[in-house]
């Protein structure tokens, strides 16, 4: 691949790549049946191993930094309050802390 992937550690027990992607700490230590066929995916496309858990990861930080309403995704996945969504399942990115500090500049008109 060529590309630097190695992420940092979010402590709880997920990584974030530089490509975006949320990995387990332990790939290894998983023996779940889907994420065995993943995982032998995975190898045979030549990148590296990941879960469905990380899957959920991704997906709801795709999902916010869509425009996903916090409380559209909770339902989504079946969590019991939002917080937990939030706090445990949604990661910022860099590049959304910049957006962020763009749009304010531009709310507010600041050169």
């Amino acid at each position: 691949m060529g590309k630097d992937l190695k992420g940092k550690e979010l402590g709880i027990g997920v990584s974030q790549r530089k490509d975006g992607l949320y990995t387990d700490a332990n790939v290894k230590g998983e023996n779940i049946r889907c994420n065995t066929q993943l995982f032998y995916y995975c190898d045979k496309a030549g990148i590296p191993g990941f879960s469905m858990h990380v899957l959920r990861h991704t997906f709801a930080a795709r999902c916010i930094e869509g425009g996903m309403r916090p409380k559209t995704l909770q339902v989504i996945l079946g969590h019991a309050n939002v917080g937990i969504t939030m706090n445990l399942y949604v990661h910022v990115t860099g590049d959304e802390k910049v957006k962020e500090v763009e749009r304010i500049e531009s709310a507010l008109k600041i050169v």
